[in-house]
């Protein structure tokens, strides 16, 4: 079985996603991370802008900056000697204007690359995914481009894409701690509870770990992933048990029950190992470093799970009724569904 952190299955601009927080832990405890992007941006996260035509240039640039008051007055300008240079090559006789108005239009773009630059290079810094960059090359940090422009709407990404997610059992996938937004009234602290629409396994412990290097980063992963093995092989036994199982009130002590049977035992070894890994535990000695996250698995039903993609607005309500109509040609809505998420602990 493979752990895939996917923050969820919507769309995510990367300058609106917590990749300050999530993205190292995923990469360490998850096989991959995966992470959607708006077209203009995963062209600018992923490829290098100095290969880029003038034309790719120009067009990322409008994408990118559609508003910015700046960058419209450069876009008039590009596009009035894009113009001056098309009229003059038409002419005879030209040829000195013709350089002059070409090396204006080259330092134009030239502009535009620059500002694609800062501002890629601002994003990552922000968000300190700079060291995550290399494990693309490893395939194991995932950026999907995707361009809306030539689609109606979202919708015809999310159907299909959540629906996968709901009935691929060979895969467990990590959603947002938002999830946990669904189910207010559980306590959240107890497996133990009144309410049965969700319950809440925590597992692992592990610091923030955006102050490493990638090099520190994969020896960690490398580190710790044989220790998840044997882990991930209980998993999916488990899931091939607990899928056969509806998430109803009469089977919820069953469903504990097979959790603290089955998957508990591996909880403090894995705990021990992350403790011990060498970069982690140079981390936790650091007291100034007080963020943490809970890695936790969380278990209810396919229907609710929808109901949480509406509820937290990734899908609008007649986009969830078709992904109902889509998930019940595999599996009964009921069945026990199960994902892994972090938990945010942020200390100041």
């Amino acid at each position: 079985m493979k752990i895939t952190y996917y923050d969820s299955p919507e769309i995510n601009i990367v300058e609106n996603y917590m990749a300050c927080f999530m993205v190292q832990p995923s990469l360490i405890l998850a096989d991959t991370f995966t992470i959607s992007l708006d077209d203009s941006w995963g062209k600018l996260v992923m490829e290098d802008i100095d290969t880029w035509s003038h034309e790719k240039i120009y067009t990322s640039f409008k994408e990118v900056f559609p508003a910015d008051k700046n960058a419209l007055g450069m876009i008039k300008e590009y596009n009035q000697m894009r113009q001056a240079i098309k009229n003059l090559k038409a002419l005879r006789n030209k040829h000195k204007e013709l350089s002059r108005i070409t090396h204006m239009f080259n330092s134009i773009s030239n502009g535009f690359k620059i500002y694609l630059e800062f501002h890629r290079d601002e994003v990552i810094q922000e968000h300190k995914i700079q060291e995550c960059l290399p494990f693309a090359q490893d395939g194991v940090f995932i950026m999907k481009s995707i361009d809306f422009k030539q689609m109606d709407n979202k919708e015809h990404v999310l159907i299909p894409e959540i629906t996968k997610v709901l009935i691929n059992r060979l895969e467990i996938m990590a959603f947002h701690e938002s999830v946990e937004k669904m189910f207010s009234h559980v306590n959240y602290n107890e497996i133990e509870s009144n309410e049965f629409d969700f319950i809440r396994i925590p597992l692992w412990e592990i610091p923030v770990l955006d102050e490493l290097a990638y090099k520190q980063l994969k020896y960690t992963r490398n580190d710790l992933h044989p220790a998840m093995a044997p882990f991930k092989i209980k998993l999916q036994e488990f899931w091939d048990e607990i899928v056969t199982i509806q998430f109803i009130d009469e089977n919820i002590e069953q469903l504990k029950h097979l959790c603290q049977t089955k998957l508990y035992p591996f909880v403090q070894p894995i705990q021990h190992a992350i403790d011990e890994s060498l970069y982690i535990s140079q981390i936790k000695n650091k007291s100034q470093n007080n963020n943490k996250l809970t890695m936790c698995m969380g278990i209810t039903s396919a229907d609710r799970l929808i109901q949480y993609y509406e509820k937290v607005e990734t899908v609008l309500p007649y986009v969830a009724s078709e992904i109902k109509q889509q998930v019940s040609r595999y599996m009964d809505l009921k069945a026990t569904q199960m994902f892994v998420y972090f938990k945010v602990h942020t200390i100041t």
